[in-house]
């Protein structure tokens, strides 16, 4: 059994990746509505609105997620110091390409409930 120390170590990344969630939210926010209105009017045009919603959620979390995988150990260092750093730095790394593959998996969520096909 894991001591409490030990779910710090997981906590802080968890926390800090739970922010990113945001992007894709507000991205499947603002895209509902139009996707609802064009699976009915137009679908090439509700396709084309999902890939540009994809593309956006990319391109916004791509980088974000370099960075975490990249210099993880370096941010965590420099925010909560290096002994924590050195337990945390594996954990921010996989939860950071967690958060990058989820909030690419949200947004075809919103095009089926736009499309009124949530089953």
């Amino acid at each position: 059994m894991a001591s409490l120390s030990a779910v710090s170590f997981y906590v802080v990344p968890a926390r800090i990746l739970h922010k990113l969630r945001l992007v894709p939210g507000f991205v499947s926010k603002v895209m509902f509505p139009a996707l609802s209105y064009e699976m009915l009017e137009n679908r090439r045009r509700a396709c084309l609105l999902f890939e540009r919603a994809v593309k956006a959620v990319l391109l916004i979390m791509f980088p974000i997620t370099l960075v975490l995988v990249a210099f993880g150990r370096e941010l965590l260092t420099l925010w909560v110091g290096a002994n924590f750093a050195a337990s945390s730095a594996a954990l921010l790394r996989l939860l950071a390409v967690a958060a990058f593959f989820e909030a690419l998996g949200r947004l075809p969520g919103a095009l089926m409930w736009a499309a009124h096909r949530p089953e």
